[in-house]
């Protein structure tokens, strides 16, 4: 990840990180955000929602207006100036209260992408999007804008997302992932030695092995569900030996419900209903 940052100023990528829940995408994007603000990158991040998923632009705003409501105007105006004004509107308030859909036209997209290359203009931009496979669909349409005109641009993307998941438009952030611009990598379970490490220094360092391999193979080396699990373990004063491991099953299937329980408060109340 660090080698990758470090090119940046070498033309724009695109790297998305590939995986279910809780297999470490979120921590892998919030360590490259360190990384891309310890090389003086400019470094903007947004995360989709299921929630949010019908405001249109929601990924594209959040990316954005943090950064261009806290420059003075004169600073504003220059990442605005020439073709990035047809993307001016997207950021005003009272346009939003107007169109609360968001114009996707053609000319808001290039408008979006002569943004990106104002910034970019300044100075190296990494662009952190969690969970994709939640954007809105017209901020995946800015991407698919976006990725053909990136070469050259000191434009490094990072995005998060699950393939398996559906969203908006399958068929277009499956054309993102694949551009030419664009590689994926996804992250695979925590091995039994990962998982003795993680146990080791949360739980125990006196953690037996087969204590340990069996908490790893009830959470199939998941590190969302190891956490949960060694919370439970913590919460029910279980001693990490051997004869505990007759009870593991039981904890770690709470544990499990626990992550899918903080899932589902995510969601709207008839998606909770029907789960």
């Amino acid at each position: 990840m660090s080698d990758l940052i470090g090119a940046t100023g070498g033309g724009g990528r695109l790297l998305a990180i590939e995986g279910p829940p809780g297999i470490g995408k979120t921590a892998l994007l919030a360590e490259a955000k360190s990384l891309g603000q310890q090389a003086g990158l400019q470094v903007l991040a947004a995360r989709g929602s299921e929630l949010e998923r019908s405001f249109s632009y929601g990924v594209v705003r959040q990316l954005f207006e943090p950064l261009l409501a806290t420059l003075p105007a004169e600073e504003r105006a220059e990442l605005l100036a020439g073709a990035a004004a047809l993307a001016a509107p997207l950021f005003e308030p009272a346009a939003l209260a107007a169109d609360p859909g968001g114009d996707s036209s053609l000319a808001t997209l290039h408008g979006l992408y002569w943004l990106t290359a104002n910034l970019a203009a300044r100075r190296p931009l990494l662009l952190v999007l969690d969970d994709l496979h939640w954007s809105d669909l017209p901020s995946l349409r800015w991407l698919a804008y976006l990725l053909p005109r990136m070469e050259g641009l000191p434009v490094l993307l990072l995005g998060g997302l699950r393939p398996e998941e559906p969203g908006e438009d399958a068929t277009l952030l499956a054309q993102i992932v694949s551009d030419p611009l664009a590689a994926a990598i996804r992250l695979a379970p925590l091995s039994v030695e990962a998982a003795t490490l993680l146990l080791h220094d949360r739980l125990s360092a006196e953690a037996e092995e087969s204590f340990c391999g069996a908490c790893h193979a009830d959470t199939a080396g998941n590190p969302l569900l190891l956490r949960e699990l060694v919370h439970a373990i913590a919460d029910e004063g279980l001693a990490p030996v051997e004869a505990s491991v007759p009870r593991l099953r039981e904890l770690a299937a709470r544990a499990g419900s626990r992550a899918v329980s903080l899932r589902l408060s995510r969601l709207p109340p008839a998606a909770t209903a029907l789960a």
